[in-house]
């Protein structure tokens, strides 16, 4: 039996679908080439979104051969397929050069496409290619915090205290021997189950943490980090998993910081303001187990205040939104093809000019910090001064009702 410090392609998959969880990513493409574990990479992505009550969108599954003559041409009609926002790909890290080359020239790299890859692509952090594009996502090993020196503690640890254990379990009469001198007497027999050994070496707890093994010789427990290709050309660190669990650095994905000049130019990723006004935009808290939202209900976030209540944090609580107007914002998304974030406007309502100055949703467009709003907003002539507005999909008419007389109308009456 071969044990290994390091995670199973099956854990790595897993926590890429826990990263575009923690981020709404729900639509995605699968490419992989032909290197061993593919099938078993596939097989446990699909096997978890099956299971999954989460609205996930598989779109593609490409398999690239790379040993072809003129495979780079048939790998770009491939890859023109994808129209995805996010890509997880499997290969070696000599295939993610040529690929990620190809994807560059196809235009599937840039701003509105996020890839995430595992450890085998990412490789050695020191040495990074030139053709891996800028906000690159890897699932790694954790050898930030957890070097070689520490690793090899935990090796000799485990090695003692299975042995240390098992003795304790069998007494004097156990399969080991207590020193490494002379040779065995190959007359004698050995009592005991060869496997017990291999069974003490397989659960095994030091200091405090769990350092078992899986049948397959992969930690249980992995302690695994995320980290970004930035503008620098730096592997940074921007989360963890550890013992189940995620957490990431940005509570909103940094868009804009990593492509320079990205939030002025037009693109198919959208911001969007609404407000809370049932039935056309109705909130309600995530699912508590799993921290998402259900199929019929979109993700949004709320800024909070800071603590002196004059301005906004950069803290947020995620919601989930629903109602007839995000019905009609997500079939004109999946129509027009644009991924958006929608947020609840904090600052005012609908939109109100005060001192000169806008709040609210028209407020939020008219500061640029939304692409658009989406919601019960009526159209007068002030608004339409700053901002544009669709054509109206819902009038309501203003009356004056009075009660009905009953009887004739007395000629007086004139």
């Amino acid at each position: 039996m071969f044990f290994q410090f390091g995670p199973s392609i099956e854990q790595q998959a897993s926590v890429m679908l826990n990263i575009m969880e923690e981020y709404d990513w729900y639509i995605f493409s699968i490419v992989t080439t032909y290197y061993p574990g593919y099938q078993d990479f596939v097989t446990k992505i699909r096997s978890t979104i099956e299971n999954s009550f989460v609205g996930w969108e598989l779109e593609e599954v490409l398999l690239l051969d790379m040993s072809l003559d003129d495979g780079d041409s048939k790998i770009q009609n491939q890859l023109k397929k994808l129209q995805s926002p996010v890509i997880l790909l499997y290969c070696t890290k000599e295939e993610a050069n040529t690929i990620f080359q190809v994807s560059h020239s196809v235009g599937i790299t840039g701003y509105g496409y996020t890839w995430i890859v595992p450890s085998l692509v990412a490789g050695d952090t020191d040495v990074v290619p030139a053709e891996f594009p800028t906000g690159l996502l890897s699932v790694s090993y954790d050898e930030w915090d957890y070097g070689l020196e520490a690793r090899v503690r935990d090796g000799v640890a485990i090695i003692t205290m299975a042995t240390s254990t098992m003795m304790m379990d069998r007494g004097p009469h156990t399969l080991l021997k207590s020193e490494c001198h002379g040779a065995p007497d190959k007359k004698t027999p050995i009592s005991g189950n060869p496997n017990e050994v291999l069974r003490y070496l397989m659960n095994v707890t030091f200091e405090g943490r769990n350092l078992s093994f899986s049948e397959d010789g992969y930690q249980m427990h992995p302690k695994l980090v995320i980290i970004l290709l930035n503008k620098e050309r730096q592997w940074e660190r921007v989360g963890k998993w550890e013992n189940g669990s995620l957490s990431m650095k940005y509570h909103v994905w940094p868009r804009h910081e990593l492509y320079g000049g990205a939030a002025s130019r037009e693109d198919d990723h959208l911001s969007i303001v609404t407000l809370e006004e049932a039935p056309f935009v109705m909130v309600e808290d995530v699912d508590p187990l799993s921290g998402t939202c259900m199929r019929n209900t979109v993700p949004c976030r709320k800024q909070i205040k800071s603590v002196n209540q004059t301005k906004e944090s950069g803290i947020y609580i995620k919601r989930c939104c629903k109602g007839f107007c995000i019905d009609i914002l997500k079939k004109i998304a999946k129509s027009v093809k644009f991924t958006y974030d929608l947020y609840l406007v904090t600052n005012g309502k609908h939109g109100k000019k005060i001192n000169g100055t806008w709040n609210g949703m028209v407020g939020e467009v008219v500061l640029k910090n939304a692409h658009m709003a989406v919601g019960s907003l009526t159209i007068n002539e002030e608004r339409s001064e700053v901002i544009d507005f669709s054509v109206p999909f819902i009038e309501t008419g203003i009356s004056v009702m009075v009660s009905r007389s009953n009887g004739t109308v007395s000629p007086s009456a004139f």
